[in-house]
């Protein structure tokens, strides 16, 4: 088995027209992305799904939260079964899954970084662990491209959010279908992880001139299954930016959602390892930040640590910092 299948980073359309380049990604896959990106304008309330049938008796879903968690699955032949899933956190994807033979299980997954960056893998066997194709890197990518009839299904459900976005099609009541998975999969081992975050207020440039302002948000623990759906969790918060106690703790609170899952890939000797990939999303509520979503991702192969970190904004919308991400997976 051979490496992962990397595309480049998807860009918004603005700097995309900048720089774009001959490999886009297979099947086009990023400039439907870029295109989508700005196309993401949620109009249900929080929690509300809705749904729309094409002319051609496709199903669009809808639902989560608009500007946080979100998801879109389609249904191409109107069986009540999606053909392909797709996450977003805020304006960002996450991952998105395409059943590409019809036989309800997610045969290749897309999965995301922050800065857009996307990682392909196969499922064809539907055990909830991902595999990269065999081969040299032409033919993973071959493989990626010509595997069934991915590339038409996820253009197809584009469209569909195009036309549901302008008014073009017709509203229907039909009940989605679940989505922690989306399509057929076993749960997998269940993995435990423990996040600590702080609060590192200002630029980057004046950081460490400011670390008695330094936040520590908590420490928090999420036990989750592999590779069925995100795992989400509420905290209340009482925020310590004082180590002496002097001023009081302040209030906040905490939306975590951890969506886990293995890949196995090979190393450089050839061998194959089992990688634990976390999809970490979240918002912090603040008075004084914008209560924005985050996304941020970790590759576990010990039992950590692994850092991240999410920028930060205030209420108008200028960078106020950064939220530091301690990711560990206890020892098992």
């Amino acid at each position: 088995m051979a490496a992962s299948v990397k595309s480049e980073t998807i860009l918004d359309p603005q700097t995309r027209a900048r720089r774009c380049g001959p490999q886009l990604f297979i099947f086009h896959f990023s400039f439907f992305i870029s295109l989508a990106v700005a196309a993401i304008a949620w109009s249900q309330a929080t929690g509300n799904v809705q749904a729309w049938r094409t002319a051609d008796g496709a199903v669009l879903w809808r639902g989560g939260e608009r500007g946080g968690l979100a998801w879109e699955l389609f249904d191409a032949d109107g069986d009540g079964r999606p053909e392909v899933a797709v996450f977003f956190a805020g304006p960002r994807y996450t991952r998105v899954e395409i059943d590409t033979n019809g036989d309800h299980v997610a045969d290749r997954v897309h999965l995301f970084e922050p800065d857009g960056t996307v990682t392909s893998y196969l499922d064809e066997n539907g055990d909830g662990v991902l595999e990269t194709p065999p081969g040299t890197p032409s033919e993973r990518q071959r493989a990626i491209r010509e595997i069934g009839r991915g590339g038409e299904l996820f253009e197809r459900a584009l469209q569909a959010r195009f036309d549901a976005d302008a008014g073009l099609l017709t509203a229907v009541n039909v009940p989605a279908p679940p989505i922690a998975p989306p399509m057929k999969r076993p749960g997998g081992p269940p993995v435990t992880v423990r996040l600590r975050l702080s609060l590192i207020p200002g630029a980057p440039a004046i950081m460490l001139q400011r670390q008695d302002d330094l936040a520590h948000l908590g420490e928090f623990t999420i036990a989750a299954p592999t590779a069925v759906g995100v795992i989400e969790q509420h905290f209340a918060l009482h925020i310590r930016t004082d180590p002496t106690a002097t001023r009081a703790d302040e209030n906040g609170e905490l939306d975590l959602g951890v969506y886990p899952v293995f890949v196995r890939e090979p190393t450089a000797d050839g061998t194959i390892v089992q990688t634990l990939v976390l999809q970490i999303t979240g918002r912090l509520r603040r008075a004084d930040l914008s209560p924005e979503t985050f996304f941020v991702s970790a590759r576990l192969r010990e039992a950590g640590p692994v850092f991240a970190e999410a920028p930060v904004r205030d209420l108008a919308g200028r960078p106020a910092g950064q939220l530091a991400i301690e990711i560990v997976r206890p020892a098992q």
